[in-house]
């Protein structure tokens, strides 16, 4: 199959005609953040339409804030295929758009930037804090401490992906050290963390020695 070329072309935005049965949604945290960053740098991605340059495929919401800021009759950046793509194509191209986002890499952000930051710039930090926190805690609610991301005094998170009965067998193993002559880390925040690294030097032989 011959792959489909693109080319850049203008749109009046009232000509525009959006696919109503588009399944995209968007929390109004996120149309704001995208508000936000159109106002700052302005139309950065194009509109996608089809080869009729007439039905939308892609930037419905952008279509959206520019007619209420600039106007209907306002004119638009949009990229149009080399053919007329059908509905089906149309369609699967929208939704692709969509959902074929990649995704930041988490501990590279947190390394670069303080999590308000990182707010701040329209991300929706959620699935991170989800990922953080544990699957399953054999500790008592009241008991829990608050996720250490990254502060100013180097502090550093780890994050592991584990199943729930490895997450059980490192807890136990965290609290049985912790128990086991590490009272001197007793009512510190970073309790677990000097646990779990105590195991870690007394289990591993850094060296390479056999």
């Amino acid at each position: 199959m011959q792959r489909i070329k693109w080319d850049f072309c203008k749109v009046r935005l009232s000509d525009l005609i959006e696919w109503n049965e588009n399944p995209e949604l968007m929390h109004v945290n996120e149309a704001e953040a995208v508000r936000e960053s159109m106002e700052k740098f302005g139309v950065a991605e194009a509109l996608v339409v089809n080869a009729d340059r007439i039905n939308l495929i892609g930037g419905s919401h952008r279509r959206r804030i520019l007619i209420a800021d600039e106007g209907a009759d306002y004119e638009a950046w949009a990229l149009y295929p080399d053919r007329q793509l059908t509905d089906e194509e149309a369609h699967e191209l929208s939704i692709r758009l969509n959902g074929n986002r990649g995704r930041l890499d988490t501990e590279s952000m947190l390394n670069l930037y303080e999590i308000e930051q990182i707010a701040s710039f329209g991300v929706d930090i959620t699935p991170y804090q989800m990922m953080i926190e544990p699957v399953r805690s054999p500790l008592p609610p009241e008991a829990t401490r608050p996720p250490i991301t990254r502060t100013r005094s180097g502090l550093r998170r780890l994050l592991l992906m584990l199943t729930p009965e490895q997450y059980d067998e490192i807890s136990q193993r965290i609290q049985q050290a912790t128990l086991e002559g590490r009272g001197e880390y007793e009512g510190n925040p970073n309790e677990d963390a000097n646990a779990a690294y105590w195991l870690i030097m007394r289990d591993i032989d850094f060296t390479g020695d056999e």
